[in-house]
């Protein structure tokens, strides 16, 4: 066991040691022009942060925060954006640390929390992890389009987890699951004895101080949380899911910056061990627990991509360079991979 210990232990040295890379040079005023080019023409609103071995070596924004006819305000490095699914990065770090603190198993099954959600007795924290549970997306459920837009409880959510279809038998084959992570963020809450919002506190954005990231389970806890718009002759607001539906899947609110510092963070060993780490990264059907292969012009490149309404991000982590590429946006019309790839062709010229 110690012998084990000491391997981990020197993998995370080395990979540190590795981790400088290439010495990228950002071409910044190319990349002002680009992005402030797609702003003028109503393609994006949003921030940009890349960062190199934890320390920021790019951020740009352009937009509001808030639009009105009467008063728009700027967004700036601090405005908070809905993240959407690069909360469930976020969760898999709690839930990992659950596990090396031997409080959960991947192999506990969901009938210990919650025995009337279907396949139960079969579906485990690792099938809820790697999107491999079988039940069925509560957004591909009929009509939810409308009940997402109002207030729920957690018991009135349950319900229409525990009410809806088995698409296949655990394990068997991997589909997306937003249900899911949102039965690993009540899990976690179970455990831990906590509520979602204190453990993402007390275990993440604390220890690796982000100091604009937080969970809300309703909107207007912070002065600086941005609306999200589409443009159709001027940037329209867009109905937002209501921030009780997602918890741990998409409630998350952050910063291109501090999505950055937590990208730093969690691959460079300081959220959760190498060996969970890894459990993180291994795709199996397409997913990992819960990090996916990102496209950039280096690999492996690993992260996790948003969208919630007409809020996109994207988290991308490139262990050879230690370089991390942090978008938010609360307005977009170009394609958000096309964005992307515009942005590392500049910082991998």
């Amino acid at each position: 066991m110690k012998l084990k210990q000491i391997f981990l232990a020197l993998c995370l040295v080395i990979a540190a040691s590795n981790s400088n890379g290439q010495i990228l040079n950002i071409q910044d005023k190319r990349l002002d022009s680009l992005l402030d080019s797609l702003y003028a023409k109503h393609q994006y609103m949003g921030a940009l942060t890349l960062s190199q071995n934890g320390k920021v070596i790019y951020g740009h924004v352009n937009g509001f925060r808030q639009i009105s006819k009467t008063d728009s305000i700027p967004a700036t490095a601090t405005t908070g954006y809905r993240v959407g699914s690069i909360s469930k990065v976020f969760t898999s770090v709690m839930i990992f640390q659950l596990i090396q603190e031997k409080r959960l198993h991947l192999s506990d099954k969901l009938i210990s929390w919650f025995p009337k959600v279907p396949n139960a007795g079969k579906i485990t924290i690792a099938n809820l992890l790697s999107h491999r549970g079988g039940l069925s997306d509560i957004k591909a459920i009929p009509g939810i389009d409308y009940w997402i837009r109002e207030p729920h409880s957690e018991a009135e959510v349950l319900r229409v987890i525990e009410t809806s279809a088995i698409d296949f038998q655990p394990g068997s084959r991997a589909v997306y699951s937003n249900s899911g992570y949102i039965l690993l963020s009540y899990i976690l809450e179970r455990v831990a004895k906590k509520t979602y919002g204190q453990l993402l506190k007390e275990r993440i954005t604390e220890p690796v101080n982000l100091r604009h990231t937080y969970y809300s389970p309703k909107r207007g806890t912070k002065s600086e949380e941005s609306f999200c718009y589409n443009y159709n002759k001027g940037w329209q607001p867009v109905p937002e899911t209501d921030w009780s539906i997602p918890q741990g899947a998409g409630a998350i609110i952050s910063t291109s910056q501090d999505l950055a510092l937590f990208a730093s963070a969690l691959f460079n060993g300081k959220l959760v061990s190498l060996q969970s780490l890894q459990m993180m990264e291994k795709i199996t059907d397409g997913y990992g627990m819960d990090l996916g292969i990102m496209d950039c012009p280096k690999q492996p490149a690993y992260g996790h991509t948003g969208g919630m309404d007409s809020f996109l991000s994207t988290l991308t982590y490139v262990p050879a360079d230690g370089l991390v590429l942090a978008y938010t946006s609360n307005g977009q019309a170009m394609p958000m991979d096309e964005l992307v790839k515009k942005i590392f062709a500049l910082s991998y010229h």
